[in-house]
């Protein structure tokens, strides 16, 4: 799915992490090392760069020219450069010296890395040789999957644990289960509300989105049948960092904290299954988000 091809292109995106005062000689050789990256990992091949700015402290003018020769290559190679947690001073900076026209045109600029990442991996699942593009309007979209239902793959869990001792050890979970259904465009998860468990995605396809520091909506993530989120809700008392919008008309279930604590207390079978599957489902995004991409440190 999304995933799977985002890890298998991986690589067409390199990332430098900046830090310290950045002044001529310090750009300098940022610039060569990245250079010498760019030919190892053939510039053809790579469509982002980007350029990481949270530990760094100030940068001055020559540093800038630096920058804007790199920015004239990765132009000439067809590459985009994206800037991300650059501080507004950083940011009066680069545009005095590049010009506003130059560093809105030719850069892309994003509040956090994660969401400069989110903006390109959209990109490339836009890109129209994936197949994930936006179909045209007489053009059915692919069929997608049959996956699980959130409770047949909790009873998968439990049955390879060799716990599960009858069908009815899954009716405490079954009536604490909230079926839900959402049309296209309805608005799941509103950016800063306070998230209440786990959603699961039966049918349908959802994208987490936000917004950039310039009001353009950034897609975070996308996310179809058989993905999980929320999972974090479970452990903590955080608020939703991106609003979560249906793409298509689909049915979710939901979990909330008080359902999965009532489970722990009367059928911790089930509940200890669910907590398995959150590791699992945790996990696996945190190898998806350090997957194969290069990342360089001055």
């Amino acid at each position: 799915m999304h995933e799977q091809w985002l890890h298998d292109c991986g690589e067409r995106i390199v990332i430098a992490e900046l830090q310290g005062y950045l002044f001529f000689g310090t750009a300098h050789r940022l610039l060569c090392g990245l250079h010498a990256r760019l030919a190892e990992g053939d510039i053809r091949s790579i469509e982002f760069v980007v350029l990481d700015f949270r530990l760094v402290t100030g940068m001055d003018s020559a540093a800038t020219a630096s920058f804007l020769r790199f920015l004239r290559y990765l132009d000439a190679t067809q590459t985009q450069l994206v800037l991300t947690t650059m501080a507004p001073p950083l940011q009066h900076v680069w545009t005095r010296e590049l010009g506003a026209e130059t560093a809105a045109t030719q850069c892309q600029l994003f509040p956090t890395l994660d969401q400069g990442l989110a903006w390109c991996e959209e990109a490339l699942l836009m890109d129209g040789e994936t197949g994930w593009g936006v179909a045209a309007p007489d053009v059915a979209p692919p069929p997608q999957p049959s996956v699980a239902t959130f409770l047949a793959m909790v009873q998968a869990s439990l049955a390879q644990s060799a716990t599960l001792e009858a069908p009815s050890d899954l009716v405490p979970l079954q009536t604490r289960l909230t079926r839900l259904t959402v049309h296209t465009g309805d608005l799941v998860v509103k950016e800063g509300a306070r998230l209440d468990g786990i959603f699961y995605i039966e049918e349908g396809e959802l994208m987490a989105q936000t917004k950039s520091t310039d009001g353009r909506k950034v897609v975070m993530r996308r996310m179809q049948q058989g993905a999980i989120f929320g999972e974090i809700s479970l452990y903590t008392t955080g608020y939703a960092s991106a609003d979560v919008v249906a793409r298509q008309s689909g049915t979710l279930t939901h979990l909330s904290r008080q359902a999965l604590r009532e489970l722990e207390a009367s059928a911790p079978l089930p509940a200890i299954a669910i907590h398995r599957l959150v590791a699992r489902d945790l996990s696996r995004k945190l190898i998806q988000s350090t997957r194969g991409l290069g990342i360089l440190k001055r």
